[in-house]
């Protein structure tokens, strides 16, 4: 359940303070990119234990996590398994967001969480207008999507049984 939303913010000290203390998603985007970028974004705060997406729903979204945690699970018959726990400055919804499939697993907030919502018809006319903001944008979700699946075969290759 969504808490409330607002759109964007419209102060530059705002993005700082969302995001110079610990700046490791998206580094290749400067200041100035941040703020364009996030005057675009829908500002929302969801409950404990609110399912931000759903496994099956269409996604046509990109998460940062600005505050809180989330939780990243998929269920099977009636176990649950959790596949990975966010916290502020993560970004989450980038695999739906890219190929545009369906959501593969559920996010569900643990305690109060802020986050930024960025649409996907919004990226593509700041990518349109900023070729180089566009180029640097991928460029870190590539790395993001990189580190996720180095901790993953880190994962992989410490598991007693050697199966996936």
């Amino acid at each position: 359940m969504i808490d409330h939303r607002e759109k964007g913010i419209e102060d530059n000290a705002e993005v700082e303070d969302f995001f110079a203390s610990d700046l490791v998603i998206f580094n290749k985007l400067t200041i100035n990119d941040w703020v364009k970028l996030i005057k675009l974004c829908d500002r929302q705060f969801y409950i404990s234990k609110s399912k931000i997406l759903t496994i099956g729903q269409i996604n046509t979204a990109i998460y940062f996590l600005v505050e809180g945690h989330v939780r990243i699970e998929r269920r099977a018959s009636d176990t649950t398994t959790v596949l990975a726990r966010l916290s502020g400055s993560s970004v989450f919804g980038e695999m739906s967001f890219l190929d545009g499939d369906i959501v593969s697993a559920d996010v569900v907030a643990e305690g109060t969480v802020e986050l930024l919502r960025l649409g996907k018809d919004d990226l593509d006319i700041l990518v349109e207008s900023d070729k180089m903001f566009g180029l640097r944008f991928y460029h870190s979700l590539a790395i993001t999507l990189s580190q996720r699946i180095r901790v993953t075969n880190t994962k992989v290759g410490n598991s007693k049984t050697g199966t996936i």
